[in-house]
């Protein structure tokens, strides 16, 4: 007979279940099904389905935690950088409009600075985050000194077709799979864009697992 693979569900939400009925059909009876006894599986190994049914959820819930406390965190900074952005403007503005103004003054503030155009053959999409949702694959990122962004797409990671063009952030994948209920990879290739629309810099590859029904 030919040897079968061990299905492992790959979406964490349906990780709890799946270990749910391990669990009871390794148990003895009346409750479980025995299979522990019948194959000799080692006790300790057993128990550890236990431990992790426990386990999983807790660090699942503190993960959301963290990510919502952290997604907070970032919140504040990007305020109090745009504040900090205005406040040094008005700074600036006001010096320069005072009678006693000296350049050298501006060069100590680090107000002044001599800025070299970015290289557009180093041009490289930044790929700040990959948020899963239920009906989409949001990516976020990085516009920096480019116009947008090109995003190929592929079902093997080999040969790749264009998808879509983006002008802002983020970029939303609503593609459906293209089986129900069957999550697929899916590998993505980003090139940024100048402002007359030509692709610029080095690729940005990106793999994912979409399990959008």
């Amino acid at each position: 007979m030919a040897k079968i693979a061990v299905f492992f569900p790959t979406e964490k939400s349906k990780v709890q279940a799946y270990l749910s009925n391990v669990k009871i059909q390794l148990a003895a009876p009346p409750t479980g099904g025995d299979i522990a006894a019948k194959y000799g599986l080692e006790p300790t190994k057993v128990a550890k389905i236990s431990t992790w049914l426990t386990e999983i959820p807790d660090h699942l819930a503190k993960a959301e935690m963290l990510r919502d406390q952290a997604q907070s965190e970032t919140d504040q900074a990007d305020t109090k950088i745009r504040l900090a952005r205005l406040l040094n403007h008005e700074f600036g503005d006001t010096m320069q409009k005072n009678d006693v103004f000296d350049v050298a003054d501006f060069e100590l503030m680090g107000y002044k600075v001599d800025h070299t155009p970015p290289n557009p053959d180093d041009a490289k999409v930044k790929i700040t985050h990959i948020s899963y949702l239920p009906d989409l694959i949001r990516f976020d990122w990085a516009k920096e000194n480019w116009n947008g962004i090109k995003i190929y797409a592929s079902d093997d990671g080999i040969n790749y077709t264009y998808l879509d063009k983006d002008n802002k952030s983020p970029f939303d994948d609503t593609r459906k799979n293209r089986v129900a209920n069957t999550p697929e990879h899916r590998y993505y290739k980003f090139r940024h864009l100048d402002k007359d629309g030509k692709e610029i810099g080095q690729e940005t590859k990106v793999e994912v697992v979409a399990a959008i029904y």
